[in-house]
């Protein structure tokens, strides 16, 4: 489901089954609606984490999971291309199979639990990931799972311990790679480190000297326009910190607005986002710029004709014209409130074109898709009967027996198209005088001089 970029999903649903959206490169926000007994909407990416049974979630990115959630299923984020760092809270005590499988995209790992259980082995937890990444392992972890990091693709860039005392590790949490990253600790722990069990094992082992206590960001507030770019630089406090690139992008809303490993901040949708450089060496230290998406959603939306009179089996054509110009989407859905009295056909160009099917009155709404749900609504009179007459600066058009008379109050000549555009008749008219022009029932436009109208008949 390459395509699929959002899914809503109500309050009656209670059971969500293994690798529902596995493959959904492109899903960007999973809505559940308010009171869901089951599910709810979580923050940055509206995901769906289940806390019980195996689910999979596709398409969050920078995701900081909540710490009410117990347990990560099966395959939750597998694939995720976009997610580039997350955060495993204390309250996690199990992940499944295939957690973060193939997360291209991951740079960081911050884990946080303090007692989680081991995976299996083949679990492929952070498996095949095949990038640089950074491993943060928090201040309160007693326990780092075997297998845990055993099926990452490279070798991590660096691995930070902040805990003063080594966490237990299985033999397998780290594989033979892995000892091959530069692997930070507290200062004072360094001793503690270097003769604990598979710790040890790592070739180089450093003191965290000087962690980082401050991040100074090149911006404090930022306004884009959807789509719009904007890099963040953050400078660090002291400069000659032990891990100077030791921190790690993270945005409030990515539904809203992104931010990559380089500080780029794109923006998605309107709205408000806060953008983080948050430091991963013990000092935990947090700078935000706070971001505003302003959406050029339309602003309005109006229709060709509020007011349509056609015959049995006439036809019309209705279009509509959505402001601003610069409207990020300009298209609208099209609504018939009586199929029973106007069926209709959608053309290329998006308008539509109306058919009276039976005698009666129906409305013609088009509502924007850009979310806005704005509207404009024409009223279509089908039955029997004549438009009345109406007055143009070159002309007076009515029908009768018939025919289209012109009635001209100015020299000139008029022509009359059927509703397809094709040119029926052009007849030369004089001021004072009228011209008839016969024709079979139905839709009818008269242009005369600079004047079009409309005319149906019966």
């Amino acid at each position: 489901c390459s395509g699929l970029t959002s899914v809503s999903i109500p309050n009656s649903v209670t059971s969500i089954g293994n690798f529902i959206f596995n493959g959904c490169t492109s899903l960007e926000s999973i809505v559940v609606e308010s009171g869901n007994s089951k599910y709810d909407s979580r923050d940055n990416c509206n995901a769906i984490i289940e806390t019980a049974t195996n689910t999979l979630l596709a398409g969050c990115k920078n995701t900081t999971i909540p710490n009410s959630v117990t347990s990560i299923g099966d395959s939750a984020f597998s694939g995720c291309s976009g997610l580039t760092s997350v955060t495993i809270p204390n309250s996690v005590t199990s992940i499944g199979n295939y957690s973060f499988y193939q997360c291209s995209g991951l740079t960081t790992i911050f884990y946080n639990a303090e007692n989680c259980a081991d995976v299996t082995a083949n679990s492929y937890v952070f498996g095949y990931i095949y990038r640089s990444q950074n491993i943060i392992i928090g201040k309160e972890v007693k326990k780092v799972p075997n297998y845990l990091f055993y099926s990452l693709g490279n070798a991590p860039t660096s691995v930070i311990s902040q805990s003063v005392t080594p966490p237990a590790c299985g033999e397998n949490t780290f594989n033979s790679d892995a000892y091959t990253a530069k692997l930070y600790v507290p200062s004072d722990a360094v001793f503690s480190y270097q003769f604990a069990d598979v710790w040890s094992k790592f070739s180089s082992i450093n003191g965290l000297d000087k962690p980082i206590t401050g991040i100074t960001l090149s911006e404090s507030d930022v306004t884009l326009k959807v789509n719009e770019t904007k890099t963040i630089t953050a400078s660090i406090t002291p400069a000659d910190a032990t891990i100077p690139d030791a921190y790690y992008w993270t945005s409030s809303n990515s539904n809203v607005a992104t931010v990559n490993d380089d500080g780029v901040v794109t923006a998605v949708a309107g709205g408000t986002a806060v953008i983080s450089a948050n430091s991963c060496d013990g000092g935990d230290v947090v700078a935000t710029c706070n971001v505003t998406v302003k959406s050029n959603k339309a602003t309005s939306i109006s229709l060709s004709a509020t007011e349509l009179k056609i015959a049995k089996n006439g036809t019309a054509t209705l279009t509509y014209t959505i402001l601003p110009e610069d409207a990020e989407v300009k298209t609208a859905e099209w609504i018939v409130s009586d199929a029973s009295v106007l069926i209709y056909k959608l053309n290329g160009d998006g308008s539509i074109l109306i058919g009276g099917k039976s005698e009666g009155t129906a409305t013609v709404t088009a509502r924007t898709t850009d979310g806005s749900n704005l509207e404009a609504t024409c009223v279509v009179s089908v039955g029997a009967g004549a438009v009345e007459g109406v007055d143009t600066a070159a002309a007076r058009i009515y029908t009768a027996n018939g025919n289209i008379i012109i009635a001209a109050t100015e020299d000139g000549e008029a022509a009359v198209y059927d509703f397809t555009g094709r040119l029926i008749k052009s007849v030369p008219v004089a001021s004072g005088d009228s011209a008839a022009v016969p024709v079979t029932p139905g839709y009818y436009i008269v242009k005369t001089g600079t004047k079009t109208q409309s005319v149906i008949v019966k």
